[in-house]
């Protein structure tokens, strides 16, 4: 249990933040595609600024830690991984380990009801076949949220919370990570001493945190 002693930075300060204009945010973000058929705007995409990955299937859940936005088909993946729900088992687990990864589920199909609950744990969903405006725009919504640091710790936040973290041990982190942004400071947000009392999956959660959305923050506002 700790006692937050002065004046705790809040989340709210953040959100002073100006972003970039997106066409310089573009190229600041990694993204991989997983889907086992050709995607008809790789290409024109890539074009537009954004670096994509694609890949026909992932065997393993931690192959998709290096990216920031996940575009993940429903049908036809997930088979190494013996997911009879496919793609929506994938992002059913990606969203278990990287909650804080910005995650656009897509498909040319319709699905039964049974898949309702895993759509629901992406960040958007959109057609297949819909226009490249509608895919850029997703993108470029994507990549704001995945650059701004208001937006990622919200994330964060309630996933905390969904671990039924205690409130005031989230404060002190929240404080924490205002202050690593605003003095431009990574390692100022996690220590041994801080993690040590919490459960051993939420240190690893907030480890990957650190590294992966801290460090991503702190480099895209230096570029």
């Amino acid at each position: 249990m700790y006692i937050i002693l002065g004046n705790p930075h809040n989340i709210s300060e953040l959100q002073e933040i100006s972003p970039d204009p997106i066409a310089t945010m573009r190229n600041k973000v990694k993204v991989v595609l997983i889907d086992d058929e050709p995607f008809p705007y790789q290409e024109t995409l890539h074009r537009h600024g954004y670096h994509i990955t694609k890949k026909d299937d992932i065997d393993d859940i931690q192959s998709i830690e290096v990216y920031d936005i996940v575009l993940c088909d429903i049908k036809g993946v997930g088979r190494k991984l013996n997911a009879t729900l496919e793609g929506a088992h994938v992002i059913s687990e990606i969203r278990k380990r990287y909650p804080f990864k910005y995650i656009i589920a897509y498909s040319g199909e319709t699905f039964n009801p049974t898949f309702n609950r895993h759509f629901q744990m992406a960040d958007k969903s959109i057609k297949k076949d819909a226009d490249l405006e509608d895919w850029l725009e997703t993108l470029d919504k994507a990549t704001e949220q995945t650059l701004a640091p208001y937006s990622q710790w919200q994330k964060m936040k309630k996933a905390l919370l969904e671990r039924e973290i205690p409130l005031l041990d989230v404060m002190r982190l929240e404080d924490k990570f205002v202050n690593s942004i605003l003095k431009k400071d990574r390692e100022s947000f996690i220590t041994d001493k801080a993690l040590i009392h919490l459960p051993r999956e939420t240190q690893q959660l907030l480890k990957d945190f650190s590294k992966q959305i801290i460090l991503k923050l702190l480099l895209a506002a230096a570029s």
